[in-house]
């Protein structure tokens, strides 16, 4: 006999932000009967109330998303929480449990989209024309409109073990994955991703669960890098520290992805394409818990040419980091990352690293230089020059570059 949850109404949804505080998904188990993996939504902040239930349904997995479950409870809140309580430990106790795999050897990407006004906003702009208007102050950098905030778009792509899964998700800064878990149906894994993704500034983590399907692909064997004749004649920037010796600038790869770069340690990638003087680059960030990578290519040839490399290995949240800015001036683009990077026994470090680009120019204004500003905006002088303001609690300040460190102006 098939068994249900009774007086519950069940309709699909994608289990995205919500506002209020941070989120929490905790995995339940799986039915047996039905094939289903059910979880639990802890909401926090103001709106918190009830846990959300939510299911994938293994036998009609068309959609890698949860659908939830409402609850449709009445009465006072003690009285709600006693009723959802009862039946949550009725199903629990049919559910057989699903231990969680270690991460080791699982593949996070996110690949940068665009910025939008978020889903959630409290309001939309009426018009297209208002849309980009808004989207484009924000990147001016006049801040965030508490009406109309502006998020990032981003595509996620977990791989693990034989299986692969994409998604995507409206973010505010770095990602990590905190959970896999094998299936009984082989067809089938279950990832959970962690994120910033309340809209404005100070945004809470909150959790995405998405079904990962296995896929059947030959491994492939990623050449060790060098120096190329083909790229000898273009501006790269120099490399001192160790990611120069397994990634080298001037180096030709047909394109710019994590199994090209031979870095087998690196987990976690997120890729932007952009476009300076009729020229096409890519820039990656690449991180695991211990460090990140960052790389800017050139289309050439066919391919791309490593054009600027830099690794910072101080590490423990290099998770965080993030592609925060490509600013464009005419001919020439500064590219500003960022990263938080904790050291054993510390409070973590926010560290910045700014690349200039140009026609002739390819060289790190800044390498891994520490300032606490919730965010750094760089915009150009008349004779195109670059500037560079930190913006924190609404306030920017004028900064300056003196030997590869940032100070006050």
């Amino acid at each position: 006999m098939r068994r249900a949850l009774p007086s519950l109404l069940l309709y699909p949804t994608l289990a995205l932000a919500t506002l209020g505080g941070p989120d929490h998904i905790e995995v339940l188990g799986l039915e047996p009967i039905d094939g289903k993996v059910y979880i639990l939504k802890h909401v926090g902040g103001e709106v918190a109330d009830l846990p959300r239930l939510g299911f994938f349904a293994l036998n009609d997995a068309q959609d890698p998303h949860a659908r939830w479950v409402h609850t449709g409870y009445q009465g006072e809140p003690q009285i709600r929480a006693a009723r959802f309580n009862a039946k949550l430990a009725a199903l629990k106790a049919r559910l057989k449990p699903l231990k969680a795999a270690p991460l080791l050897g699982a593949e996070l990407r996110l690949e940068w989209r665009d910025h939008r006004v978020c889903a959630d906003a409290p309001s939309q702009p009426k018009t297209a024309e208002a849309i980009r208007a808004r989207i484009a102050a924000y990147e001016r950098g006049e801040g965030q409109d508490p009406e109309h905030p502006v998020c990032l778009a981003q595509t996620v792509t977990v791989r693990w073990a034989g299986y692969e899964g994409v998604t995507f998700i409206e973010t505010w800064g770095g990602a990590r994955l905190t959970g896999l878990w094998r299936l009984d149906d082989p067809r089938f894994a279950l990832a959970r991703l962690r994120h910033v993704g309340k809209h404005l500034e100070v945004g809470d983590e909150v959790d995405l669960l998405f079904l990962l399907r296995r896929v059947e692909a030959p491994p492939i064997s990623a050449p060790r890098l060098k120096p190329d004749p083909r790229c000898a004649a273009l501006p790269y920037a120099a490399a001192d520290d160790l990611s120069a010796r397994r990634t080298p600038p001037g180096a030709w790869l047909p394109a710019l992805a994590p199994r090209w770069l031979t870095l087998d340690r690196w987990r976690r990638a997120e890729s932007r394409r952009f476009t300076l003087d009729a020229v096409d680059y890519t820039a990656t960030l690449l991180s695991d818990d211990g460090g990140v990578l960052f790389v800017v290519a050139r289309a050439h040839q066919g391919g791309e040419c490593l054009i600027a490399v830099h690794q910072d290995d101080f590490g423990g949240n290099g998770v965080e980091a993030e592609l925060v800015e490509i600013n464009t001036q005419g001919a020439r683009a500064a590219l500003i990352f960022r990263h938080d990077r904790a050291y054993h026994g510390g409070e973590a470090e926010r560290a910045w690293s700014i690349l200039l680009l140009g026609a002739a120019e390819a060289r790190w204004w800044v390498k891994g230089a520490a300032w606490p500003a919730a965010r750094l905006r760089l915009s150009w002088d008349p004779k195109g020059a670059p500037r560079l303001y930190a913006q924190s609690s609404g306030q920017e300040t004028p900064l300056k570059i003196v030997g590869g460190q940032i100070s006050r102006r």
